[in-house]
């Protein structure tokens, strides 16, 4: 492996000299690689690079994430003020409506009344799965989610790169007690979802 004048890494082959793509300017040549790889790669973007307060780690994937949100905001925002009628003026209601929070509060539950009554009929885990079967229908999700995503192994006929996923939710407790540690709280759960008393 040798470096060409444009600073990157090249290979030679039987068609000659080519370019990997990977620019050393980032490389921290204050620091062997056979001493501590990852400051070698990652130096110069550490030291220039202040991590905000409120993140845990951050990088090109979280600032494109932070990036995107403000610009859809920035278009739900403009949409609001659309003209009536038109596909954007729809989202813009929908995001204010969402928005809405003395009406919603005004509502209370009336508004997730018959999902509620459902929920509260549940008295044996056969009611429970027809529940849940219910509520899926409504885009409520239950056990098990069906979706459609990237196949690794292959492809379905006629659908390059595609294939059917059933995957199972996670069951866990609302709330911040279980992830504070209140032991007091997790312990009982296991049982609770083995006998299946959901109602």
């Amino acid at each position: 492996m040798t470096l060409d004048s444009g600073n990157r890494t090249s290979g030679t082959s039987s068609s000659g000299t080519t370019s990997s793509g990977i620019n050393t300017d980032e490389l921290d040549q204050a620091t062997r690689p056979q001493d501590d790889l990852f400051r070698h790669v990652n130096g110069k973007w550490l030291d220039r690079t202040e991590i905000p307060a409120d993140k845990a780690r951050w990088g090109s994937f979280m600032i494109l994430a932070e990036e995107s949100e403000k610009a859809v905001h920035e278009i739900i925002e403009r949409a609001q003020s659309a003209d009536e009628g038109t596909e954007e003026r729809k989202f813009g209601d929908l995001y204010t409506s969402f928005m809405d929070e003395e009406r919603v509060d005004a509502l209370g539950v009336e508004a997730i009344r018959d999902e509620l009554t459902f929920a509260e009929g549940v008295d044996s885990i056969p009611s429970l799965l027809e529940t849940v079967g219910k509520l899926e229908r409504r885009g409520l999700g239950g056990f098990y989610q069906l979706f459609v995503d990237n196949d690794p192994g292959g492809a379905l006929p006629g659908v390059p790169g595609a294939v059917r996923h059933l995957a199972a939710r996670r069951v866990v407790l609302p709330g911040g007690a279980v992830r504070a540690g209140a032991r007091g709280v997790r312990r009982p759960h296991p049982a609770h979802v083995r006998a299946g008393r959901c109602g």
